[in-house]
């Protein structure tokens, strides 16, 4: 208390005697105040607002740290997500598109034999199979178009296996049974066996079958059936190939989304478990690195307070809501 007070008397003194603020930072000029927890050693702390403020900066540089850790951690799982989803809607669109080119080449076989059977008399989906057949031919036309840009990964590259099938001309190795007799007597008389050109074949075989149909004399269904069944050694074998072609196509696409969305599922985990923890660490860093401090700040405030003038605290608001809050009751 001697401390203090010859503190105040100094401290008045140099207000009085214009005391040199340049050799002694005013800010500096506060309160000493004996330890109450150390009365052996009497120490006198100095309490400097540059040191305090350089503090609280310190503190708020970490606080900052640590919510760009988090943010960064939420961003990298948001651009992960995102590319993911992308992925996997593209080969969903991919794995409907395979199913549309079997369906669609499957139902124009069995629209031109129906057309020949039945003398354009059955009806198919609705519609007759000569129009049927004309409208598919079409779609043929587009699904030729559409084939390389469909089954294009984002980085504009082919997965190896679907390259193969549309574009490599390797062989029957990869059907079994039926498919594979009817894939040899192709490759015999040197039809190419990848998709894009034996789709572009089949579709000049549908265009040629529709034009016999037109000329064909349609009172006599003995002619008829015999206009039907000319180049049925390439149209079966042609319609066989590019839909189980199609269907592969779809297994592997269906096996690579499958992957990717394993490998979402895994990374969304990976993603709480880092989040989670990352959260608890940044918590007891908060914690042991600044909480602390400022509460040891806190009571070190308190400790220089006591050595306040009681008249001077009840006319400083802002001393005398900090002694309210931190009182516990006391009225002031």
């Amino acid at each position: 208390m001697k401390n203090a007070l010859a503190n105040f008397v100094n401290f008045k003194k140099g207000l009085i005697n214009e005391y040199d603020f340049k050799s002694k930072d005013p800010s500096n000029v506060l309160f000493h105040n004996p330890l109450p927890n150390n009365p052996v050693k009497n120490k006198i702390e100095i309490i400097s607002y540059v040191k305090m403020r350089g503090r609280y900066n310190c503190y708020t540089a970490k606080v900052f740290i640590y919510m760009i850790l988090l943010i960064g951690i939420i961003l990298w799982n948001f651009i992960s997500a995102l590319k993911s989803n992308k992925t996997i809607y593209l080969q969903q669109d991919q794995l409907q598109f395979a199913n549309y080119i079997s369906s669609e080449v499957s139902t124009s076989y069995v629209t031109m034999v129906e057309l020949f059977a039945s003398n354009d008399t059955m009806l198919i989906q609705g519609k007759t199979p000569f129009s049927l057949l004309k409208s598919i031919v079409t779609e043929i036309q587009a699904i030729q178009t559409e084939i390389p840009r469909i089954f294009q990964e984002r980085d504009s590259s082919y997965d190896p296996e679907v390259k193969a099938i549309l574009y490599d001309n390797d062989g029957c190795h990869r059907f079994q049974s039926t498919i594979l007799y009817h894939c040899d007597s192709l490759a015999n008389v040197g039809v190419p066996t990848n998709v894009l050109p034996l789709i572009a074949a089949y579709e000049s075989l549908l265009n040629l079958k529709i034009h016999e149909y037109e000329i064909v004399n349609k009172t006599t269904m003995g002619e008829i059936i015999s206009a039907g069944m000319l180049h049925i050694n390439n149209t079966l074998p042609m319609y066989s190939v590019i839909a189980n072609e199609a269907h592969i196509i779809g297994e592997i696409i269906d096996r690579n989304m499958s992957e990717n969305i394993d490998n979402a599922y895994e990374q969304r985990t990976l993603f709480l478990v880092m989040f989670s923890l990352s959260l608890v660490a940044v918590s007891i860093l908060i914690w042991t690195q600044i909480l602390l401090r400022v509460r040891e700040v806190n009571n070190d405030f308190k400790n220089v307070l006591v050595v306040f003038p009681p008249n001077l605290i009840l006319s400083s608001f802002l001393l005398k809501n900090f002694l309210k809050k931190d009182s516990h009751g006391i009225q002031l």
